[in-house]
């Protein structure tokens, strides 16, 4: 009996180890057929060219349209399959454009370059109609911040920043870059008016005469600049909200204090609250404190700068400027030599007379001469000095008009890039479509 029971088990455990090794062998030949269908060679045929890849090539991206037709074939535009199972698939499409797009398969890091020779906009409908837009704006910094953006902020600060930054989502957001705009020329025009002498405020002389000695000014609500006050503190108050929420809902604030644009908002805002501590803690303050004061409400003025965030034009022309250091550079260098040699010039010519008192103080006439201004307040009266002089404003003509065909160039360019990715004339999406096909427009633009 119990040699009965012994055979049965071995049997059994041999059975079961039969049938594990048929599943194992089962799974090898799985994966076998797997790594020579992953193997097989697939041909796309563009508008009469051919290209041929493998199948382990287009499903690294499983989400575009190569892909997706090997298992449906409803997506091209025709298949045919040859006696050795090959497969072509068969696309009415810029045959040009294709290359470029099977290249970004090939390559593992993401790189997609448009075609010298392909039109912006032929391009970003090509990668769109394969589906390559979401995988190529991934590497892409702004859309790495919305994503990061959307993924890891509450839906309040999401709002917050689409409000103060993207006035094209909402009403409320219009209403908001409007409201920012009237503060910003506001502030500006009540900046130069308070300088009128009927409006300055009072700064008295101090009680002490012994010493020179000046009050703040007087910002009491009987003074002369109480209204003025009360305009720039309002403005003050908005512009502090509007830069504290705006920080608070950056998607990346070590990115956001850097930003040149901010930092001219926070430099905006800092005068008023700096005049506001001296005023507390001084009730006298020197000459030399009073003349720091002044510079400091100077720094008002750049939030003129401001209006650079709502108008394309102005932010292009200031980018023209950023993007032409090098030919302005070039240019103060220029003037600077050009000055110092005819300041020279003239001073000797002159013989120290007729208020070229020294080359210092010739400097000023080389300026204005290189410039072609002429204020008339020193010219030379000798002959020689009047041939330095000549020499001195065509060289200083020869000095703008050579970096101007660069300058112009650079605006030129940046204007059509701006032209380019919004086509519209605002940043206003139609729909989602549009905004990608914006992005990607920027995206090639900067990789030419």
């Amino acid at each position: 009996m119990t040699n009965s029971l012994t055979t049965k088990h071995e049997i059994e455990t041999l059975e079961r180890k039969r049938n594990d090794s048929e599943t194992n062998r089962d799974e090898r030949a799985l994966k076998i057929i797997d790594l020579q269908q992953a193997d097989i060679r697939v041909k796309i045929n563009v508008s009469g060219s051919y290209y041929e890849t493998r199948r382990r090539t287009l499903e690294q991206w499983p989400k575009t349209r190569l892909c997706k037709m090997l298992f449906d074939h409803s997506l091209a535009d025709g298949v045919e399959v040859d006696e050795f199972g090959v497969e072509t698939f068969y696309f009415d499409r810029h045959a040009p454009s294709f290359p470029a797009l099977l290249y970004f398969y090939q390559k593992k890091e993401m790189v997609l370059y448009r075609p010298l020779d392909v039109p912006m906009e032929v391009f970003v409908e090509e990668v769109i109609f394969f589906e390559l837009a979401q995988h190529v704006l991934e590497d892409d910094y702004e859309d790495a911040v919305e994503i990061e953006y959307r993924t890891s902020c509450i839906k309040s600060r999401n709002l917050i920043w689409a409000i103060f930054e993207k006035p094209e989502t909402s009403k409320l957001a219009k209403i908001v870059t409007f409201v920012s705009i009237f503060f910003i020329l506001i502030s500006t025009i009540s900046f130069c008016l308070e300088t009128l002498p009927s409006f300055e405020p009072d700064c008295l002389l101090a009680e002490n005469t012994n010493e020179t000695h000046f009050r703040l000014p007087d910002w009491s609500p009987k003074s002369k600049g109480f209204f003025f006050w009360l305009i720039e503190t309002t403005c003050i108050g908005f512009f502090t909200i509007e830069y504290v929420l705006r920080f608070y809902a950056a998607p990346r604030r070590w990115l956001f204090e850097n930003d040149f644009m901010n930092i001219i908002d926070l430099v905006a805002i800092l005068p008023y609250y700096v005049v506001m501590i001296l005023n507390i803690i001084s009730s006298q303050n020197t000459g030399g404190l009073l003349k720091f004061l002044r510079v400091v409400r100077l720094a008002r003025i750049v939030r003129i700068a401001k209006l650079s965030r709502h108008s394309r034009n102005l932010n292009t022309l200031i980018k023209t400027f950023r993007q032409s250091l090098r030919e302005l550079s070039f240019l103060m260098l220029f003037f600077i030599v050009s000055m110092v040699l005819f300041a020279t010039f003239v001073y000797f010519c002159e013989e120290g007379e007729n208020d070229f008192n020294s080359i210092p103080h010739s400097f000023w006439w080389a300026i204005v001469t290189m410039t072609t201004v002429g204020y008339g307040d020193m010219y030379p009266r000798t002959f020689a000095g009047k041939i330095v002089g000549f020499l001195c404003a065509i060289c200083g003509v020869l000095c703008i008009a050579l970096p101007v065909p660069s300058i112009v160039s650079n605006f030129h360019r940046l204007y059509q890039e701006d032209q380019i990715m919004n086509p519209h004339g605002d940043y206003t999406y139609r729909n989602k479509d549009e905004e990608i096909r914006c992005k990607l427009r920027k995206k090639f633009l900067n990789e030419v």
